[in-house]
């Protein structure tokens, strides 16, 4: 089987899809920035718990990952099934850093829905 060549954004690139995504929902830009800049998985970022992010440090720890099961999260070790650090750059650790949430997730959760009936 043939892999195809991955393809990568230029800065322009995300700048513009980061501004769409935060037009289309508030909070999307910032998600849009911390996966591409600092280069973190989809599940490692909804797994993500603020003691696990450095501010001063500009690090964020990568500890687990949540997969999504059904109607809900799956918790568990990363792909590497180790943890690492990954650097944030400064003007993304001063995005975060001013969105910073009360939550002990990084990302707000999204509320269930309510049930019918």
């Amino acid at each position: 089987m043939r892999r195809r060549e991955q393809r990568f954004l230029t800065a322009e690139q995300v700048t513009a899809l980061a501004t769409a995504a935060e037009n289309a929902q508030t909070g999307a830009g910032l998600v849009v920035e911390i996966l591409t800049w600092v280069g973190m998985r989809w599940d490692e970022l909804v797994a993500l718990r603020r003691p696990r992010v450095h501010m001063l440090r500009r690090r964020i720890e990568i500890a687990e990952s949540a997969t999504e099961l059904g109607s809900g999260l799956s918790w568990g070790a990363p792909e590497t099934h180790e943890r690492r650090l990954l650097t944030m750059p400064a003007f993304l650790a001063d995005r975060l850093a001013a969105g910073w949430f009360a939550s002990v997730f990084v990302l707000p959760r999204p509320q269930p829905a309510p049930r019918c009936g």
